[in-house]
């Protein structure tokens, strides 16, 4: 069967302007024929159909079952006959794949490649020493509009020093930062120029370059890229406002008990109207933490800098191992 074209995928990481791609280029780009995360949608998984749904399950999310490889060719026939989308490109995008353990990321990308053969996988990468503080704040509000991480309690405040303390307790934050194994399997697998990375401190810094990278790596036209995502940022900050509502909250268990029992959509209007304020919430890593979070990325910085000449460093990227890290955070490469 000839496949349709070359499939990319985009494997997150939280909060470095996902949310942007999705919307702004992902979904809206003619050279584009996006499969998911497509937002807003009731589709599992927020997929296009859900047909489309049942094509991914088996290569993204049901790894443990075999996969029956020319069932999914049949299916992938289907969908391309049906979208008649043969002169675009397949994407698919979740930030929560950066976040498989190694070993699952692995049979992830060896199965996305035996059905489509032709295969390229985009990661876009944050400090994590930044990133860990910011995906913290996000958490607060997930937990607190959706009940979203029940490891996280009842309380809907916790500090960033008792967030660190749960989030590693399992699996969480250790699959979080073990990007670079995951990396290293992707390289090895699909070869170094079917990967690319991509620096959150990069579309800061110039977003016109990082775009226009991102466009020559996905082969679309450029110019359309430009004009949908120009000046857009859809995932705002939360705000010290918001935080301070959650603080407060902690010591208010009538109105907690309230707020359990309402829906998530007042629940969701609520926050916003307390977060009104033009000022970030700024947190910083406990220099404990931050040195096991070093300690547990640096390897993987390194690889990948000297693999795709990234400058990372420049842009404050663990890449020495800390002298006396207290404890090990992330999966062996290969486990």
């Amino acid at each position: 069967m000839e496949l349709p074209t070359t499939f990319y995928l985009h494997v997150g990481q939280s909060k470095t302007g996902t949310t942007t791609l999705q919307r702004s280029l992902f979904r809206r780009h003619p050279d584009i024929f996006y499969l998911g995360q497509y937002v807003p949608s009731k589709i599992s998984k927020h997929c296009l159909s859900e047909e489309v749904y049942q094509f991914l399950r088996p290569l993204l999310w049901d790894t443990a079952a075999p996969l029956n490889v020319d069932r999914s060719r049949e299916q992938l026939a289907r969908i391309h006959a049906a979208e008649g989308a043969t002169d675009r490109r397949w994407v698919a995008s979740w930030e929560e794949l950066s976040h498989f353990p190694p070993h699952r990321f692995r049979e992830m990308i060896q199965r996305v490649q035996a059905v489509f053969g032709d295969c390229r996988m985009l990661l876009t990468l944050r400090n994590p020493l930044n990133r860990i503080p910011s995906e913290y704040l996000e958490n607060l509000k997930g937990h607190f509009i959706k009940g979203a991480h029940p490891w996280m309690g009842e309380m809907p405040y916790l500090d960033i020093e008792q967030w660190l303390h749960r989030a590693s307790a399992g699996e969480y934050l250790a699959n979080m930062l073990s990007y670079g194994s995951s990396v290293q399997e992707a390289v090895r697998i699909l070869g170094v120029d079917q990967v690319g990375i991509f620096l959150f401190e990069d579309l800061r810094a110039s977003p016109d370059r990082y775009y226009s990278q991102l466009f020559r790596f996905l082969a679309v036209d450029p110019d359309r890229g430009r004009a949908l995502t120009e000046n857009e940022h859809l995932h705002p900050r939360v705000t010290q406002s918001g935080v301070e509502f959650l603080r407060r909250l902690n010591d208010s268990p009538i109105q907690r008990i309230f707020l359990k029992l309402a829906k998530k959509k007042y629940r969701k209007a609520l926050f916003a109207r307390k977060s009104q304020g033009a000022s970030a919430e700024h947190v910083v890593l406990p220099p404990a933490w931050a040195s096991r979070i070093a300690a547990a990325t640096s390897q993987g910085h390194r690889w990948m800098a000297e693999t795709f000449g990234l400058a990372i460093a420049k842009h404050g990227y663990p890449m020495e191992v800390p002298e006396t890290p207290s404890a090990t955070l992330t999966h062996e490469r290969g486990n």
